[in-house]
Formats: C-alpha cells, sequence, structure tokens
C-alpha cells in the first residue's frame, strides 16, 4: 500500500509575536483519507480531495478532537520519494 504522511497547520502567534504556521494537534495513521481524482504526470500535478482527524492533548489532560471532513488540492505539485 501507499502511505502518506499528514500533518495540520495553523496560523499561530509564536512567542515573539509573529504569525507562522505551526502543527495542531497530531494526525496519527490510520486517521484520514486522501482521494486522487487526477495526476498529470507531465506536469507533475495531482488534484483530489481528503478528509481527516487530529487529537491535541491538553494541558489539564483532556482530548480535543478536531474533524477536517472535507478539503480539497488542486492541482498541487509533486515529486516522488523514497525512504
Amino acid at each position: 500500500g501507499t502511505s502518506v504522511k499528514m500533518a495540520y497547520n495553523t496560523l499561530q502567534k509564536n512567542p515573539s509575536g509573529q504569525y507562522v504556521y505551526l502543527p495542531h494537534g497530531v494526525v496519527s495513521p490510520g486517521s484520514g483519507i486522501i482521494y486522487v481524482n487526477t495526476v498529470d504526470s507531465v506536469k507533475k500535478q495531482i488534484t483530489g480531495t481528503f478528509q481527516f482527524y487530529s487529537r491535541t492533548i491538553n494541558t489539564d489532560g483532556s482530548t480535543t478532537i478536531d474533524n477536517i471532513l472535507g478539503g480539497e488540492f488542486n492541482a498541487l505539485p509533486y515529486t516522488f520519494t523514497s525512504n
């Protein structure tokens, strides 16, 4: 099978007061799905949709679950890598 690494980053203010994209929660293996609709191997672009959830352990020990129920990517550049 093919595995895809997913991350959920949101725009947050860092300690210096700058707005940066930082990880928001943890996306575990099996917590989402990606549908590839088209691949343009000449332009090296991919189009599709995705959905997943992430978990954040709060300072009080509780867990927050964020559901991303619909997202899409359109003509996103891609490259192949190997481990």
